[in-house]
């Protein structure tokens, strides 16, 4: 281990002397051999488990939906019908049905029973802007409070 720092020394002592070349033999060598270490510490890096949080967190504003859109639906025996349609502004909707009701996004598996059971007069709080429908066993009335956010004007 001694006799490597003292040739290490040696050769630094030389070198102050005798500048390497720019594309010379020992520029190349010095090149390569730096190449070498960061393709190692590369590798060691990638072996190594992230244990950090991978999320940065970002300041945010809440700002309330500016509107409100209510409508109810009467729902036959046997039927189904559109209680949510698709929007792009929608930030939250509340549903509530009088009987329990099946909720899915297309009127098939609405009809089908292959959605969701919504208890009769359980309020129900959706963060989506897709389309829902529901379907009932029985007449049921179903009742939807929709927040919308206003369209960006330009």
């Amino acid at each position: 281990m001694a006799e490597e720092s003292f040739v290490e020394e040696i050769i630094d002592d030389v070198e102050d002397i005798f500048q390497p070349k720019p594309g010379g033999l020992i520029d190349r060598h010095r090149q390569e051999k730096a190449r070498r270490e960061a393709a190692q510490k590369e590798a060691e890096n990638a072996a190594e488990r992230v244990e950090e949080n991978a999320s940065f967190a970002v300041k945010v504003t809440h700002i309330s939906p500016e509107i409100t859109i209510t409508n109810t639906v009467n729902i036959a025996a046997g039927a189904s019908a559109q209680i949510l349609p698709l929007s792009k502004y929608r930030y939250r909707a509340t549903v509530i049905a009088s009987a329990t009701v099946t909720l899915a996004e297309n009127a098939g598996k609405a009809l089908g029973g292959q959605g969701f059971t919504l208890a009769a007069n359980t309020p129900f709080i959706i963060f989506s802007r897709a389309q829902l429908y529901a379907a009932a066993a029985g007449a049921a009335t179903v009742s939807v409070l929709a927040e919308v956010y206003a369209p960006e004007t330009k």
